[in-house]
């Protein structure tokens, strides 16, 4: 008895899903919205799957392999992905998109030299891209080049008001590991919101970089980047609370 229910669950379940997909069928576009679809539903499995019929079908086209790339990162497969980005640029030549995630491969190797190349690159080709501005810019931080760094989370900035909420969970707000390089990342970002007049992210990053140790936060009082911010009353709150550095 419960082996004839089994089967007959087993039966309803496949009536249910329907046969399987003749993806053979599909045309190359119509492979990549499917994959598309894999991607956004975070089955990269299915998506890569898919975006290799599709290249099957149309080997000249550098979009499918920039997501292929994308997905391969996805999984931290860097070797394969810097492969299809690499591919992608053959292709054509004049794709920032795909530039700059070839240069996030060698940010991740910590070859700085290379993606800060290659960031520039991307932006010559798409200079209003406030992403590609913040991408360059965490590999310029890394590379201990403070100043361009904010230059270009300036451009940023600028660019998006929000890009750096945007990308809190990816950026390098995130990545940053040692204490005294997250205080002088924090410092750097009160910096910027002081230039746009943004006294509450001012505040707040602020607060992170006295919380990280920072040495310098005495600063404050003769920049002049933060003459807006300190006629605030929340400033000297802030400044006389001295919030203790999170060992």
């Amino acid at each position: 008895m419960r082996l004839l229910l089994s089967l007959l669950l087993l039966g309803s379940l496949a009536f249910a899903q329907g046969p399987a997909p003749d993806y053979s069928k599909l045309s190359a576009k119509e492979l990549e919205v499917r994959a598309d679809a894999f991607r956004s539903q975070k089955d990269t499995a299915a998506a890569l799957q898919l975006y290799n019929r599709a290249i099957a079908k149309d080997r000249k086209n550098a979009v499918l392999y920039n997501k292929v790339g994308m997905a391969l990162l996805s999984q931290g497969q860097y070797e394969p992905a810097r492969r299809s980005f690499e591919k992608a640029t053959k292709l054509n030549k004049q794709y920032p998109e795909a530039i700059n995630n070839l240069a996030v491969i060698y940010y991740q190797r910590k070859d700085y030299r290379k993606a800060i190349q290659l960031y520039r690159k991307a932006i010559a080709m798409k200079p209003d891209s406030a992403s590609f501005h913040l991408n360059l810019g965490s590999a310029y931080f890394d590379d201990k080049k403070m100043e361009a760094a904010m230059n270009e989370y300036s451009q940023a900035l600028r660019l998006d008001p929000d890009v750096f909420d945007r990308s809190s969970a990816f950026g390098i707000s995130a990545k940053v590991a040692r204490p005294q390089d997250r205080a002088i990342y924090a410092y750097m970002m009160a910096r910027l919101y002081a230039r746009a007049n943004d006294v509450e992210h001012c505040l707040a990053q602020l607060r992170r970089a006295m919380e990280n140790g920072y040495t310098n936060i005495n600063d404050v009082y003769q920049n002049k980047e933060f003459a807006v911010v300190r006629q605030d009353p929340r400033f000297a709150e802030l400044m006389q609370a001295a919030p203790v550095a999170v060992p």
